[in-house]
């Protein structure tokens, strides 16, 4: 019934894909637990979040496909161009997601340590991670232009930790404070947080008119 009308399906595809990105959060808060926790016993549930996300990503695709038939105005097809790429967006937050799998398992299996001052650190990034996807939310479902200015700044403080946590991690490296089996993880994890950042923000910033 919603396909008679592209609008009101529009409305309702835009809530299905933040349910999406819900999933796709999950996954990766708890793959993120494990990871702090070195709990390799609950891995499989967050493999099995990563499913469900490319279940319903599928589900929703085969929707906009024939929701994009019915469109009638270019403005709506501008919309479902952006719900395209919305969700490939959400499917990398799933990606990253499947990465800190890995370096659970590589954690646990090499007994790499991280200090509690660095992993207070990166807990403060992921927290300014799941800020930014309750304002994605926020300006996705509300068509909330207001948010866009508060999401540049968490980005921003995103991306200054990530670059921070990298040059002391590389300092503690040269002055023999770290081991140096760490780095590929510690590098790839902190790379990994800022990616998810940016992904959220691109989903974000697609509330803007075209040009």
């Amino acid at each position: 019934r919603m396909l008679s009308n592209s609008s009101v399906a529009i409305e309702q595809i835009k809530k299905e894909v933040m349910r999406l990105s819900d999933i796709s959060m999950d996954a990766f808060n708890s793959a993120y637990n494990s990871f702090l926790s070195r709990k390799t016993s609950s891995l499989d549930n967050v493999q099995e979040l990563i499913s469900n996300s490319n279940e319903l990503s599928k589900a929703i695709t085969d929707f906009l496909i024939k929701t994009s038939a019915t469109t009638n105005t270019n403005k709506e097809e501008f919309t479902i161009s952006n719900i395209h790429n919305n969700i490939g967006d959400i499917m990398r937050i799933s990606e990253i997601a499947d990465n800190f799998i890995k370096y659970t398992k590589k954690e646990v299996s090499d007994d790499l340590r991280f200090s509690q001052e660095i992993l207070d650190k990166i807990n403060l990034m992921v927290e300014k991670i799941n800020l930014l996807h309750s304002l994605t939310k926020d300006a996705v479902l509300n068509n909330n232009f207001s948010v866009l200015n508060k999401i540049d700044l968490v980005e921003e403080d995103i991306d200054t930790m990530r670059k921070e946590l990298i040059d002391e991690h590389i300092e503690r490296l040269n002055t023999g404070k770290c081991r140096t089996e760490n780095s590929s993880i510690f590098i790839n994890l902190v790379s990994n947080l800022e990616r998810l950042g940016d992904h959220l923000t691109y989903i974000a910033y697609t509330i803007k008119p075209a040009n």
